[in-house]
């Protein structure tokens, strides 16, 4: 009788243990709706790639970096451009999709050089801020990887310091990100972002944190 009650009481003990186990252990345990914070390092603003769009009238191809200074007798132009730095806030009302807003900014020099002397005889610095709303929506839901796309929109304010005369604008922002992916687990995850747009281009990527 005795090995009957510790059969029965092995049973019990293993029984528990699978009946806490009501899925595969990879399944998602999110329960919607849910909030997330994320923080990323994303592509320069594409514009200040260009002289022509930092210096009225340069020649795109006078940059310093590509060019021969004895064939030229034109000013010649150098750029320089930062990361964009982002951090957002996300709510998350379902499954299939997802809504926020974030802050980021970029800055970026540019300068001009006499092609005979090769002084500076010209700069201009921008600083942008941005504050932008945010909608994406979730293609596919793997377990370790969820597809999505997403639109931003919202305002740019940049401050532009051109040979020591400021000045301020803003300038509305659209960014459209083509394909997102987020990856690894429900509560800390890392995401990435192919994007085109006015505030960045080429690449975001980041980490998140989901409550």
């Amino acid at each position: 009788m005795k090995r009957v009650y510790l059969f029965l009481a092995a049973c019990l003990v293993c029984s528990g243990a699978f009946a806490q186990e009501d899925g595969p252990s990879w399944k998602s345990k999110v329960v919607h709706p849910t909030f997330d914070v994320r923080v990323s390092i994303g592509g320069p603003n594409a514009l200040y790639s260009y002289p022509e769009n930092v210096f009225e009238g340069a020649d795109p191809y006078y940059m310093k970096s590509n060019i021969k200074l004895a064939d030229i007798y034109e000013p010649y132009y150098e750029l320089n451009a930062s990361p964009t730095f982002t951090a957002e806030f996300n709510y998350h009302p379902g499954q299939r999709f997802y809504i926020g807003a974030d802050l980021s900014w970029n800055r970026a020099v540019g300068r001009k050089y006499d092609p005979v002397t090769d002084n500076k005889i010209g700069y201009k610095k921008f600083n942008s801020g941005y504050l932008m709303g945010k909608g994406a929506i979730y293609w596919v839901q793997f377990p370790h990887i969820k597809i999505y796309s997403a639109l931003y929109a919202g305002l740019e304010f940049r401050h532009t310091n051109d040979n020591a005369v400021h000045t301020n604008t803003v300038k509305p922002a659209v960014d459209l990100s083509i394909f997102g992916a987020e990856w690894a687990g429900d509560v800390v995850f890392g995401f990435t972002e192919i994007l085109v747009g006015s505030r960045m281009n080429f690449i975001k990527l980041g980490v998140g944190y989901r409550f």
